[in-house]
């Protein structure tokens, strides 16, 4: 078993999964390195699949194949659900795609479903838990274009505090990204125990050269290839040194790469820069990549009109509110008799629509500020 999952948001459609491989005779499953289950095809097309592993993989390799011939999106669907088809109960996919508007369709036992706002495959309970992990979650004081997605990524990586998320789940998390401008994989880091530990007197430095090493617990880098449109990622054990390599489009599987000198640990950087460029010259060997240039964002100050409009909204905000602009940036600031609270927002933040941001912003961190005041007082 495996788990997957989509969401739509706008144009964007989010995919989640682990890389877990189960072994179906009982003996042994692959949980590190197991396999990528959400493969970039090109540049407006993401297939993952959950069931049987290596039938899954031949099939989106033959769906690329059948795109890299002149084939389109409908040609990739024929060629999934015959096989879900052939392997009836056992095998199904998501199709993400942006050749023709924006795509989330489920294939399964030969069928193909409608356009959909959000799926699921394999573990299919997990979803559940993760969609109330999104819903409780908070947004960040500044807002973002994206940051709608986030507490649905979010939620799903939290489940990786260990290696085993479930019966047949676990490994690494891997977030697919489709959006208009192409599809890749999302960056990010973490940190997985291997148990819990309740500490009364501190951190010793025993405990610290045990999670260092792997004893008790490990932080992991993901790092998707810097081209959009190939399904190549990466997952490094940095204390380790150790690293694999995800390109299943070549029919082989991960890719086990080592640095010269584990366990140094004021050569991180150094590891994941030396990690990146292998990850690159996969995904140059694989092919079908796409260096995108996204659109700049704007960048510019409030004018003044903007900024006396903003100083009108604040004096009506539930505590006391200033703004003081600073080199970049405006700092925003909220007290109370009992607390005090500054967010320092940076031109960037503010698009082409500085009232609205910054009115949000003055909302979310009084909000905040009230509910921090709350909690301490009920404690």
């Amino acid at each position: 078993m495996t788990f997957v999952a989509a969401k739509r948001f706008g144009e964007r459609i989010i995919v989640i999964s682990d890389t877990m491989i189960s072994d179906l005779t009982g003996t042994k499953d692959n949980i590190i390195p197991g396999a990528l289950k959400s493969v970039v095809l090109n540049l407006h097309m993401t297939v993952a699949y959950a069931g049987l592993a290596d039938q899954g993989l031949d099939a989106i390799i033959r769906a690329r194949r059948s795109l890299e011939g002149g084939g389109n999106t409908s040609g990739v669907e024929k060629i999934l659900a015959e096989a879900t088809q052939k392997h009836f109960g056992m095998l199904e996919f998501i199709v993400v795609s942006h050749g023709d508007g924006v795509n989330l369709k489920r294939i399964w036992d030969g069928n193909i479903s409608s356009n959909l706002d959000q799926t699921c495959i394999g573990q299919r309970d997990l979803l559940s838990a993760i969609l109330a992990q999104e819903g409780a979650a908070q947004l960040s004081i500044i807002p973002h274009p994206f940051e709608d997605e986030v507490p649905f990524s979010t939620a799903f990586r939290k489940l990786f505090n260990g290696i085993y998320v479930s019966d047949g789940v676990g490994g690494f998390g891997i977030t697919t990204i489709c959006s208009p401008y192409g599809h890749c994989y999302s960056n990010y880091g973490g940190v997985s125990t291997w148990d819990v530990v309740s500490i009364r007197q501190g951190v010793t430095e025993e405990q610290l050269a045990d999670r260092r090493s792997g004893k008790t617990q490990w932080s992991y880098n993901i790092n998707g290839a810097k081209l959009r449109g190939v399904g190549v990622v990466g997952a490094l054990i940095p204390d380790a040194g150790i690293g694999y390599i995800y390109a299943p489009i070549t029919g082989g599987g991960p890719i086990k790469w080592q640095f010269e000198r584990p366990l140094a640990q004021d050569q991180h950087v150094t590891i994941l820069n030396a990690f990146q460029k292998q990850i690159d010259e996969a995904a140059d060997e694989v092919g079908g990549g796409v260096d995108v240039k996204v659109p700049a964002p704007i960048i510019r100050p409030p004018t003044d009109r903007e900024f006396e409009q903003i100083i009108t909204y604040s004096k009506n905000a539930l505590l006391p509110t200033t703004l003081t602009m600073i080199d970049g940036a405006i700092s925003v600031s909220c007290k109370s008799d009992k607390a005090f609270r500054t967010v320092r927002v940076g031109f960037a933040a503010l698009g082409s629509d500085p009232i609205s941001v910054l009115k949000t912003v003055i909302d979310r961190l009084n909000y905040a500020l009230i509910a921090s005041i709350k909690s301490d007082y009920d404690h």
